[in-house]
């Protein structure tokens, strides 16, 4: 179980209002999300990390990728769904 490099993720609309919609949909995935606008962590599915903002920026980091998410997923593909929930 290994981490990802930091990414980050500039958001064009309401800061709030993506981290809620990702924070809804984490839950609907079974995930466990903690956390407010301005920080927070999640864990699920093997995957464990926290995200920090700045302005309209998003900062992800992934802690720890392991199974099953590591079976499915390299970083770069975590990265990618990692985005797609914050449109």
């Amino acid at each position: 179980m290994s981490g990802c490099a930091s990414f980050r993720v500039v958001i064009e609309g309401k800061l709030e209002e993506t981290i809620q919609k990702g924070r809804d949909k984490l839950s609907q995935l079974g995930m466990r999300f903690s956390g407010y606008t301005e920080s927070g962590d999640f864990s699920g599915g093997g995957i464990v990390g926290n995200y920090t903002t700045s302005g309209n920026v998003v900062t992800i980091n992934i802690t720890s990728l392991g199974r099953p998410a590591s079976m499915l997923y390299d970083c770069k593909g975590i990265e990618k769904v990692v985005r797609d929930f914050l449109r």
